[in-house]
């Protein structure tokens, strides 16, 4: 996974990062994207971390 620096702080962080609003099912805003269970929310959040996304 790429890494760059965010702003000036020094800090390195991935270029690609995983969004989780829809997970649980969330408020109604959000419904409006989807929800995902918790089986697939946790396949989706161990697949990212093997691929080092934040």
């Amino acid at each position: 996974m790429e890494h760059r620096q965010l702003g000036g702080s020094g800090l390195m962080v991935p270029v690609l990062s995983l969004g989780t609003a829809t997970f649980g099912g969330g408020n109604d805003f959000f419904r409006h994207w989807g929800s995902t269970d918790v089986e697939g929310a946790t396949r989706l959040v161990d697949i990212c971390l093997e691929h080092g996304v934040s």
